[in-house]
Formats: C-alpha cells, sequence, structure tokens
C-alpha cells in the first residue's frame, strides 16, 4: 500500500515514501469485509490517519451527522480493512451511516485479482510472455511487476502461484547493463537485507540473466528477460473514482440484458443462501474465468483447471477436492450451477450444519462414507504444505490424536456424527469454511 517515488539516481531511496491516499467510493454504503481494526473517531482525517497506521487498504468512516441521526447503536465509527472491495463491490451494502472509502478508487480492483492483506492487491497473468511484453500487461492494467522483497509478499505469492498451478512468474527485479537488481519501486536490490534466492542464484553473468522470478516454492530465480514466463502484477492505488463505477458490473448486463430470466433468478435464489444479485455477481465471477465460452452458454461446463484460476481457490489447500465434491461430473469440471452451490455453501450466509456436511465429503478422500486414517494423513499432509515436511512418525502421532481424541466408538475412523460432533466444538469453523465471492 507504499508507493515509492524515485526522484534520484541513487540506488538507495532515501526519500520518504509517498502514501497512497484513500478515495471516498460511496456514500451511504458499508463494505463488510475483513476487519484489521476499528476504532471510534470524530474527524475523517483521524480515520484516514489510523487506517493508514493499519495498513488497512480500506476503510468505512461514520461522520457524526450521520451517527447522531441514526435510530440505531454504531459501536465504532471507523472500521479499516485488511483488504479492498473488487469490481462488482459484493460486500458493500446500503448504509446510510457509513461511507466507503478505498485506496484503489481507478481503476477498480478485476474482480479476480488477490488480495494480500495489508499489503496490496495483485493480479496473475497466465500467459506467457518476455518481460518486455510482462511489463506491458501490467502496465495495461495500471500495474507494475510485484514487488517481493519482503518475506510476507514472496511467501504471499508464492502460495498464489501454488493455487494457481504456476511454477515461476516475472516480479519487479530487473537489471540494467549488469547492474545491481532493481526493484519495481526504484530501490537496489543492495538497500534491502532480505533475499529469498535459489541455490545457485542469482547467476554471476547479470547482463544476461537480468531478471527475476518467483517461484511456487517461495525462492527467486535469475533468468534472461528473453524467456516467457506468466507475470504477477501489483496494482498501482489510485483515483480519482467515478461515482457509482463499482456497481456497473455487479448486474451483470449483456447489451443491457442479462443473461437470466427473471424465474431463473427466483430459482437460484430459492436455492442457495443468494440473493438475486448475488447470482449475478456469482455469475460474473465465473464468467471472468472463461469470457467467450460462458459468454455464449451460461451454464458452460469450465474444466477444473480453469476454476482454479478463481483467486480464492488458488490457495485452497484442499481445492481438487472442492471442485470434485461439487462437480456434477464427479470430476472436478463444473458448470455455472456447480460454481454457484460451491459459492453458496462456503458463503456466510449458510449455517453450520450444511458446511459440515460438505466438509466431511471435501476430507472423505476414498469416498467411503467415513474419515478414516488415509483420509486423516491426507488432510495434514495437505495442511502441512511441502514447507513444513513431517516425518512419518510425527504425522501419524496427529492421526492417533485426533482418532483419540473424536473416535468415541473406537472403530479406528470417523463417521459423519463423530466428525459434527468436532465442528460444533469449534468455535471459529464457518469463519474458516468460507469462500469470499
Amino acid at each position: 500500500m507504499v508507493v515509492r517515488i524515485v526522484i534520484s539516481n541513487s540506488p538507495c531511496n532515501v526519500d520518504s515514501p509517498s502514501v497512497s491516499r484513500y478515495h471516498l467510493l460511496e456514500k451511504c454504503h458499508r463494505s463488510k469485509l475483513g476487519i484489521a481494526a476499528k476504532a471510534n473517531f470524530t474527524s475523517l482525517a483521524s480515520c484516514l490517519r489510523f487506517g493508514i497506521e493499519k495498513r488497512g487498504l480500506a476503510l468505512n468512516y461514520s461522520p457524526p451527522e450521520a451517527w447522531e441521526e441514526s435510530k440505531e447503536d454504531l459501536q465504532y465509527t471507523c472500521e479499516v480493512f485488511k483488504c479492498a472491495e473488487t469490481d462488482g463491490g459484493l460486500s458493500l451494502v446500503n448504509d446510510t451511516r457509513y461511507d466507503y472509502y478505498s485506496l484503489y478508487g481507478k481503476p477498480l480492483p478485476h474482480v479476480n485479482s488477490t488480495c494480500v492483506p495489508a499489503t496490496g492487491m495483485f493480479f496473475l497473468v497466465t500467459k506467457k510472455l518476455n518481460y518486455t511484453l510482462a511489463f506491458r500487461e501490467c502496465k495495461n492494467i495500471t500495474a507494475v511487476p510485484a514487488d517481493i522483497t519482503s518475506e510476507q509478499r514472496t511467501d504471499a505469492l508464492a502460495q498464489l502461484l501454488a493455487g494457481a498451478s504456476v511454477d515461476a512468474a516475472f516480479v519487479g527485479l530487473r537489471s540494467k547493463n549488469g547492474s545491481t537488481f532493481v526493484t519495481s519501486n526504484g530501490n537496489g536490490l543492495d538497500c534491502i537485507t532480505y533475499r529469498a534466492w535459489a541455490p545457485g542464484h542469482p547467476r554471476r553473468y547479470r547482463n544476461k540473466f537480468d531478471c527475476v522470478v518467483i517461484t511456487r516454492h517461495r525462492t527467486w530465480l535469475s533468468t534472461s528477460c528473453k524467456k516467457s514466463y506468466p507475470v504477477l502484477c501489483e496494482l498501482i492505488p489510485g483515483g480519482p473514482y467515478k461515482r457509482g463505477s463499482i456497481f456497473i458490473s455487479r448486474n451483470q448486463k449483456n447489451n443491457g440484458k442479462s443473461q437470466f430470466t427473471e424465474e431463473e433468478l427466483q430459482d437460484y435464489e430459492d436455492l442457495t443462501y443468494f440473493t438475486k444479485k448475488e447470482v449475478l455477481y456469482a455469475h460474473q465471477k465465473f464468467k471472468a474465468l472463461a469470457p467467450e465460452k460462458v459468454g455464449h452458454n451460461k451454464n458452460a461446463k469450465l474444466p477444473m483447471a480453469k476454476i482454479l484460476q478463481y483467486p480464492e481457490l488458488r490457495v485452497n489447500p484442499f481445492r481438487d477436492r472442492i471442485c470434485k465434491v461439487f462437480s456434477s461430473s464427479n470430476d472436478g469440471d463444473c458448470t455455472f450451477e456447480d460454481f454457484l452451490d460451491m459459492m453458496s455453501v462456503f458463503s456466510e450466509m449458510a449455517p453450520k450444519a450444511v458446511k459440515a456436511e460438505h466438509a466431511f465429503r471435501i476430507f472423505d478422500f476414498d469416498g467411503d462414507d467415513m474419515i478414516g486414517v488415509s483420509d486423516l494423513r491426507e488432510v495434514i499432509e495437505r495442511l502441512c504444505g511441502p514447507e513444513l515436511k513431517l516425518s512419518d512418525s510425527e504425522i501419524q502421532q496427529l492421526v492417533q490424536n485426533v482418532l483419540e481424541e473424536a473416535d468415541l466408538d473406537d472403530d479406528g475412523a470417523l463417521s459423519f456424527a463423530e466428525f459434527e460432533h468436532i465442528i460444533d466444538k469449534s468455535s471459529d469453523f464457518c469463519h474458516a469454511f468460507r469462500i469470499r465471492l
């Protein structure tokens, strides 16, 4: 959320960073994104300073005249968010007590952009391009190749790549004429202490290996800028915002006409935990995965590889299992109705019992209607990931601990009733079992 402006040729930018400012996006609207911090202030300036201090990407503010007139109790006048609303503003609701502000006023983040909390909004261009074309691709969406010069950024962006099944992507480190690597914000790498070079990197000849890619394994590799890779773009905060533009895409219109009849929308509203507007927004997200195909057939079946490009699924260790459980063909390929069902179950409005039923199916890898030892081992290995490699004995001990705690009939496996008993005792299950639309 901090953009540095280079005003000298010094390899280290010693000037104070230029902090992006918040833009008023919509009056009388309140975002319901994840809150990073909240407080009470009587002035907008204080709330905005609080937002910057807490590294929030967006915030709600209730001006005194609004909460004084409100008949409802107001706990906090300033709510700071880890992330920002994307195009469509699905989490924005009418609320006369609040106004919504964001660092990202123009352009609005694409619906398939990924938020790294308290850091920024990112977009992965999966098409393989040389660095010159990759840089241009980022520039076209008002972005630059991503800054990876901190452990938090490297970890989060490597996770994004892993979720998208991408091995490596260009980032904002480049050497010109054999000089030191320079970041997108103009700092020489020599000015930064953090490194994540893979063994043998950076390679010696910087005039030849003049670009850097980040890998899904949280490492950096030096490579030729002439080679072709996907690129991770970091969206540049900015404005001004044109009033109402965040809602333009929400209604999913095609030349002024929805792809759905009113009767179809009513059916979807009755069968899911979504409103009609949310159904239309879900279709917009689905269509963004394959615009031409879904444009011709609103309920087209997309291959699992396409579905896994959805940002919230990319980083989920159970992403393939989720697709297979909700796929009507059981192979992970999903129609829009499959996708809608998935998003509905993972929504905040879905009851705990429904979430528990689907979680059980996701963790039942062998499909025998029990979560046995092999299922538990798979769950543990996926949760730990390749970075935290547990020994076989450590995994076995964890499996044994789970069974001792939850296997009430001592048959060596968890039935749905036993699994549900665990869920009932978990206070944060519903929050964890959630995918933001």
